[in-house]
């Protein structure tokens, strides 16, 4: 695991857990016991067994703006399988997983 990517970890932990004492400050003890056991017991995000990327809708974490992965043979992009997205509107880069992704657009199938 790179420096990087366990710092996005941390920060991603930090903010869950500021999430929570809110939750637990606002609604009470009760609640946030139920919070974080439901963040916990979901199924797990997982790729698909073929190798091909996982399709879902991508933001980017710092503008919020939809992120699509197209081709651009105009700038040598063939859009093959990737972890890392290139937010199109402030140039953040990011990996929402530890495997390849591809966003669709929310109202893509």
């Amino acid at each position: 695991m790179r420096v990087r990517d366990a710092l996005e970890d941390v920060v991603l932990y930090a903010a869950l857990g500021t999430l929570a004492l809110g939750v637990a400050v606002y609604f009470g003890a009760r609640a946030i016991a139920e919070f974080v056991s439901s963040i916990f017991e979901s199924e797990p995000i997982v790729p698909p067994s073929d190798g091909s990327p996982l399709k879902l809708a991508l933001q980017c974490p710092v503008c919020r703006l939809d992120h699509v992965d197209a081709p651009s043979p105009e700038d040598g992009w063939t859009n093959p399988p990737h972890k890392i997205h290139l937010c199109a509107g402030c140039g953040h880069l990011w990996r929402p997983f530890p495997f390849p992704t591809e966003g669709i657009g929310y109202f893509n199938p």
